[in-house]
């Protein structure tokens, strides 16, 4: 997201669907992108609707939140599903709307707790991807483009083709959707329960659609129903189309491989900026690195490391997945540690990965930190 962007001829109004979106709520890589390319579009001179649901855990303070619609009812399969809609104000040209349902998000987490996905995340998730296009229609919006991320909001194409085709508002409506994660517990993998209450029709319940070995997976229907796919760097791109890293997608995603497209995820150089980042100890420059030491030493303390400046400290970032190779990082990480090295890790996720890297520290006292879950200002240190 470099903000050094150049101003549209054509500007064009995107919804932006996503399940995270920084700074209201973030597991992973996809809140960053939902929540700072929104201001990098409307920099380019387009409007951007960020719609995402409103979590218990969403800190609303500082913004100006208006409510919007109340109440709105979205059309499920088994009824009128109702919700509130709240509005709040970012910057010009980038406006939030949170879908507020307690049922389905007023818990602790956003897809887990303590370690156990929810067992109605399918349900949760295509209800906030039918709110979207409700919203749409109630708010009197008409965007050129919604941008759907992930399993989350995969099933909003469906919703657009097979109900909104011969709208007025809606029917010259496109979609997009990113895909950030594609193996093992990231496709909305559901029962047929869950297609059910989707109401979307049966005819989209098949092989070339939802359907997949008796179950609903979210994720290839958007793949199948999309108008356009990107990947999050052309190498992802590649790969998932390879039977070895395409979560068995690749077949599908071979299909649409002229609709699919690799965008290189960039850096929001306002936030990522050490000259000016309030959450680090120190700013520090190109042309005096000092900070850099102060920011090092901080760090060692908040984890309760040595304080040590010629100890060479090395920090990951990240959900805790196989995919990520954390794996291979305990492997080689105990040699490393043995010839003085220091290592912290911040993240979450999978529930062995957590624990192994949480018994680190015990094994290498004032060389491991860990911390497992997201907090802002560590993730920025």
């Amino acid at each position: 997201m470099n903000q050094a962007v150049s101003k549209t001829k054509d500007p064009l109004h995107i919804v932006m669907a996503a399940s995270e979106a920084v700074p209201f709520a973030k597991c992973g890589g996809l809140g960053d992108v939902a929540g700072i390319l929104p201001s990098a579009l409307a920099k380019m001179g387009h409007h951007v609707t960020l719609m995402m649901p409103l979590y218990s855990s969403v800190d609303l303070s500082g913004y100006d939140v208006h409510s919007l619609i109340e109440p709105m009812g979205v059309p499920m399969g088994n009824g009128t599903v109702w919700c509130r809609l709240v509005g709040a104000n970012v910057e010009p040209g980038f406006d939030v709307c949170f879908v507020e349902n307690e049922d389905f998000f007023g818990r602790k987490g956003i897809y887990d707790e303590n370690g156990a996905g929810y067992g109605d995340n399918g349900s949760r998730f295509l209800f906030f991807s039918r709110a979207v296009v409700q919203a749409c229609l109630d708010l009197g919006i008409s965007p050129d483009v919604i941008h759907c991320h992930d399993w989350m909001t995969s099933s909003i194409p469906a919703y657009l083709k097979y109900y909104m085709t011969d709208n007025n508002q809606l029917g010259h409506t496109g979609s997009l959707l990113t895909i950030h994660n594609i193996g093992g517990g990231y496709q909305g993998v559901c029962g047929k329960g869950a297609f059910e209450y989707s109401g979307l029709p049966w005819e989209a319940y098949s092989a070339a659609v939802f359907e997949d070995n008796g179950v609903v997976n979210l994720l290839k229907g958007g793949i199948a129903m999309a108008d356009l796919i990107n990947a999050v760097s052309p190498t992802f791109a590649n790969e998932i189309t390879q039977p070895a890293t395409g979560g068995g997608l690749d077949h599908f995603l071979r299909m649409r491989s002229s609709d699919l497209h690799g965008v290189l995820n960039g850096v929001d150089y306002e936030s990522w900026n050490p000259e000016i980042d309030d959450y680090i100890a120190s700013t520090y420059s190109v042309s005096d690195m000092s900070g850099k030491d102060v920011c090092k030493q901080e760090l060692q303390e908040e984890f309760g490391l040595d304080i040590d400046p010629h100890a060479p400290l090395f920090g990951v970032v990240s959900r805790m997945n196989g995919q990520k190779g954390l794996d291979y990082i305990l492997e080689a990480l105990h040699p490393v540690l043995e010839l003085g090295a220091q290592f912290v890790i911040l993240g979450t996720g999978d529930k062995a990965l957590e624990s192994a890297f949480m018994k680190l520290p015990g094994h290498y006292p004032g060389r491991v930190g860990s911390f497992i879950g997201f907090d802002n200002g560590k993730d920025q240190d």
